[in-house]
């Protein structure tokens, strides 16, 4: 791996990790609303 490479490599991780807990917070929050909407019902 070139230094160019590396340097890519490193300053995507963050962005990618920061997507995936902002997704997981969200279906996490949808889908505990939907789960109580229906038992609810």
């Amino acid at each position: 791996m070139t230094a160019a490479t590396q340097r890519e490599f490193v300053s995507k991780v963050p962005a990618v990790t920061l997507g995936f807990w902002i997704i997981r917070i969200l279906a996490t929050t949808l889908g505990e609303t939907a789960g109580d909407t229906v038992s609810m019902t």
